[in-house]
């Protein structure tokens, strides 16, 4: 196996993704964008163990007080983000809040705004490992990455 099983993962996610606009055309907004979310997460935690058992990985020298006192720190980060989308702080108390029709286009636009980004890393995850593969092929091509191996920049990537 080699790194185009993540371009084979993200075309699959892809389709999912397809298949969960046309249930957003149906009506069924919110039902589509917790999927999305969930199938999102799967993705990007199975993708993450997949690198590691492809590339044999070792977290063990990572795993220091430095290391884990910055993932506290930026899940801190991501959960204060999350709190500050339309509904976030609605959920823990209830003070003026707009319509529920107001609060759905919110929500809406910020779905789409993060789709987007997601959507732009998807597309480098999926052309990322078709391009190294071809760029395997050509003689010039691995002497520019210098000491660094193929599985050395998946790795970084995923």
């Amino acid at each position: 196996m080699n790194g185009l099983i993540l371009s084979f993962f993200t075309a699959l996610l892809w389709v999912f993704h397809m298949f969960l606009h046309t249930c957003t055309r149906r009506g069924k907004v919110k039902e589509s964008f917790c999927a999305g979310w969930c199938m999102d997460a799967v993705f990007s935690i199975c993708g993450t163990m997949v690198s590691f058992l492809l590339f044999g990985y070792n977290l063990l020298p990572y795993l220091t007080l430095r290391n884990i006192v910055s993932a506290v720190l930026y899940l801190s980060a991501t959960a204060l983000f999350f709190l500050l989308t339309p509904s976030g702080f609605s959920l823990f108390a209830k003070k003026s809040t707009p319509s529920k029709e107001e609060l759905l286009l919110c929500e809406y636009h910020f779905n789409d705004t993060i789709s987007l980004v997601r959507n732009y890393i998807l597309a480098l995850l999926f052309v990322l490992p078709i391009l190294l593969t071809a760029a395997e092929k050509i003689p010039a091509f691995p002497a520019l990455w210098g000491n660094f191996s193929i599985e050395d920049i998946y790795g970084g990537f995923c």
